[in-house]
């Protein structure tokens, strides 16, 4: 079987707890095949949501499960039963589908799995050996202390290698294979050479780092680095008192594996303050929390007097905050779906009721890089991108009149809104009928793009009987025409009111009545 030149890589995020905690996905099929009359088997696949433990496993439902039918393609929500079984994803024409698990924050990854779809070899030709490629980076995962902001290590490095058949090679120049490789910093990336050791001086802490090989547009390997911290847990505070005599209350500095947090009764008061350890030592009658300044203020300090607080996570009622600073904000549904979020420097709101807004600047509505339509108040325009990201049409409110549009050549009767204009021409069997007149009605239903339009032309159709006089003598028999036929001429023309195309449209066929006149009316609209 001829195998497709895909490989991929993948690293756990493992928490530092004992027993030692990560996840990972198990598929229904390591890989799809597509036979040479462009079926697959199998044609669809999911997975399950495997937990594990120390040696304990289990399938359970947790996080948010995504998924993308192709490299680089948009990721897609996956429901995933009670019983840790997602749903299926129907193969098609994709070539990979790739499942992707978050932790409950939506943007940790805590495992994933590439499946590839391969093609059979030719029918009575043996499949020639597959060539993958692999990356080994120079470690699986970052530490970050949050106390000190540094970098454990401080410089990532990656090779690549070449497997074709058995044959394994270590490849320096990628380009000379096709092949360009990149180094990762959650969404964006640079261009890497094999070995080259990369610096880790992040000011805001990256989620992830990772080394990516790609032909084309088609990701053929990737090794996700996860950042992990190994800052101090804060535990669920308990009344002072209930500690026992042997307790040791920690500080959380390096090497430790807590910082504690206390409850303390202000006898005077009767109120419960929040106290937290700043000195490691024992539990001793002799240092309490309170009162504030104390024979304990060199252990303990409270929140009344904290000025600056730091913390993972803040549960509140009702907070009230003066000014605000955040790296990351978050704002969720009751279903838990993420409305907005400020992250890295950019804000996106995915659903609201905005009123009396005044934006400064342009606005953009689709891809910011490929098919768009620009709002531009400065140049007084509405610019039309196309899916190249170039610019295919403009509206420009200066000259782009009623009157560029459509040119003297006719007269131009603007439609009013939902209403379409008609126009009628009378005839007789000699005459013609005309009406140079330009009529149109904008449908939002009917309208594919700049300039398209419905026309609405009714005819009244009234022609006497052909009564013109004949030569004397003459034998020629006068040809009765059965069917008279009413057209209309519809035209285009640019800003500068050059003709670009003109189309006959039939608009009606009357028959010839019993006295030979003709008479009717229709209506048609193109």
């Amino acid at each position: 079987m001829a195998m497709n030149e895909l490989a991929t890589a993948s690293v756990q995020l493992v928490w530092e707890k004992d027993p030692a905690t990560f996840w990972t996905l198990v598929p229904s099929a390591d890989n799809v095949s597509r036979r040479a009359d462009g079926s697959v088997s199998p044609s669809v696949v999911s997975v399950d949501v495997v937990k594990t433990t120390g040696s304990e496993q289990e399938r359970v439902k947790h996080g948010i499960l995504r998924f993308s039918r192709n490299d680089y393609a948009l990721e897609e929500e996956l429901p995933v039963s009670a019983s840790g079984t997602s749903n299926g994803v129907n193969i098609g024409s994709s070539s990979s589908v790739t499942f992707r698990l978050y932790d409950t924050d939506g943007r940790t990854l805590l495992a994933n799995r590439r499946i590839p779809v391969v093609d059979d070899g030719q029918p009575g030709e043996p499949g020639a050996d597959s060539v993958t490629w692999t990356l080994v980076p120079s470690v699986t995962a970052v530490k970050y202390d949050t106390m000190t902001g540094a970098y454990s290590p401080v410089a990532l490095s990656c090779r690549l290698m070449r497997h074709d058949g058995d044959a394994v090679s270590e490849i320096d120049n990628p380009s000379g294979h096709g092949l360009a490789m990149w180094f990762c910093v959650d969404s964006n990336r640079a261009q890497y050479v094999p070995g080259m050791s990369m610096q880790l001086v992040y000011p805001v802490r990256p989620s992830r780092f990772a080394f990516s090989v790609t032909k084309g547009t088609a990701e053929v390997a990737r090794a996700d680095i996860p950042v992990v911290t190994n800052g101090p847990y804060v535990p669920f505070p308990r009344l002072w008192d209930e500690y026992p005599d042997d307790y040791v209350f920690m500080q959380g500095k390096d090497g430790e594996e807590r910082r504690d947090l206390v409850l303390a009764r202000d006898d005077s008061s009767g109120h419960l303050y929040a106290c937290a350890c700043k000195l490691t030592h024992v539990k001793n009658a002799a240092y309490p929390p309170l009162p504030a300044g104390g024979p304990g203020k060199d252990h303990w300090v409270t929140g009344e007097q904290q000025k600056f607080i730091a913390t993972e996570l803040l549960l509140a009622e009702l907070a009230y905050v003066r000014n605000l600073m955040a790296e990351y904000v978050q704002m969720h549904d009751a279903e838990g779906n993420v409305l907005f979020e400020v992250y890295n420097g950019n804000v996106v709101a995915r659903t609201g009721t905005f009123e009396n807004v005044r934006v400064s600047g342009t606005v953009s509505a689709g891809d910011p890089h490929g098919k768009r339509v620009l709002l531009d108040p400065d140049g007084k325009a509405v610019r039309i991108y196309d899916a190249d990201g170039s610019e295919c049409a403009r509206l420009d409110g200066s000259s782009y009149t009623y009157e560029s549009v459509m040119p003297a050549a006719g007269q131009t009767l603007p439609a009013p809104d939902g209403k379409a204009v008609t126009m009628s021409a009378a005839a007789s069997p000699t005459t013609a009928a005309t009406d140079t007149r330009v009529v149109m009605a904008r449908s939002a239903s009917t309208a594919t793009g700049i300039g398209s339009v419905r026309i609405t032309v009714s005819a009244d159709v009234s022609m006497p009987p052909d009564a013109s006089p004949r030569a004397a003598g003459s034998e020629m028999k006068p040809v009765m025409l059965k069917t008279a036929y009413v057209y209309c001429t519809v035209a285009t023309y640019d800003v500068k009111g050059t003709l670009l195309d003109s189309s006959r449209l039939l608009v009606a066929a009357c028959a010839m009545n019993a006295d030979g006149s003709y008479s009717g009316s229709a209506t048609r609209t193109y």
